[in-house]
């Protein structure tokens, strides 16, 4: 009884309501049901379910050369790789999702051979690229009114004034609108970008 209980629980894992919340806007109210005990085989289909998504995400929203797009792909399938493997999916997929961050940032860091790291510049991963975030007017009208959802920036103004304004008043003319805030809110406008 007891062997069965064991394998039981290795055969199930536990899912918090964070991570069901997260899934579930990743993947919409289907995932609504993930929190709580699951099977590993269901697991390793959502694991599979975010490693399509991330690929998806990835060739529509980055650009760079074909060098840094082979070295994602590396990493991707990977995590391909990870979804298939049996009871290990989970460090795996981890490892294998951790590489693919860094490589996102810039490369994989290679300190092999290393004892310890304790220099401020040893995962600086700009020696093949730099990764720079550049916004359209849209985009930063957009980042405005999410960022006055959260706090400090809830602090300065309402999130249903600035969306009036920004509809009513500028009928959805970013480069109109951002000309204002910088005017009316110029210190927070410095603190978001």
């Amino acid at each position: 009884m007891l062997k069965e209980s064991i394998r039981q629980d290795m055969d199930t894992l536990e899912i918090s309501l964070s991570s069901r919340d997260f899934l579930c806007s990743l993947f919409g109210d289907q995932m609504s049901h993930t929190h709580g005990k699951m099977r590993q085989n269901n697991w390793e289909k959502i694991l599979k379910k975010i490693t399509d998504t991330l690929r998806n995400a990835i060739s529509k929203n980055l650009h760079s050369d074909e060098f840094h797009h082979w070295r994602i792909k590396l990493y991707l399938d990977h995590l391909d790789e990870a979804c298939k493997s049996n009871y290990n999916s989970d460090p795996e997929f981890i490892l294998s999702l951790t590489g693919l961050v860094f490589e996102l940032l810039g490369g994989t860091p290679d300190n092999t051979g290393r004892r310890r790291l304790n220099k401020k510049d040893e995962f600086r991963l700009n020696n093949l690229r730099t990764s720079y975030y550049i916004q359209t007017p849209l985009q930063k009208v957009e980042t405005i009114l999410t960022a006055s959802q959260y706090s400090p920036y809830c602090d300065f103004h309402s999130h249903t004034e600035l969306f009036q304004k920004c509809v009513l008043e500028y009928n959805g003319k970013p480069d109109e609108f951002l000309t204002w805030y910088k005017g009316k809110y110029p210190d927070v406008y410095m603190k978001i970008f």
